[in-house]
């Protein structure tokens, strides 16, 4: 078994907490790549490459989602790396 690359965003629940929820991120995943996104309105939200075993069965959305102050995730790729 591989990597693979997945491309998450996330949006924070409070947005002067941002860099809160990046270091968590990098705490619990292997973090690659990080750029913020403007959204709408003066938020933003993290645009983040995450690298993880190819493991069956592994749901970055949900492990993503349980970590305090997130308020949503969306995958918008993954690739074998």
């Amino acid at each position: 078994m591989g990597n693979v690359a997945i491309i998450v965003r996330v949006i924070p629940e409070e947005q002067n907490k941002m860099e809160e929820v990046l270091s968590k991120l990098k705490e619990k995943f292997e973090v690659k790549d990080v750029k913020e996104e403007d959204i709408g309105f003066g938020a933003k939200a993290l645009k983040l490459m995450i690298i993880k075993k190819d493991e069956e069965g592994s749901d970055v959305e949900s492990e993503i989602e349980s970590i305090e102050g997130v308020s949503s995730v969306t995958v918008e790729d993954i690739t074998l790396v």
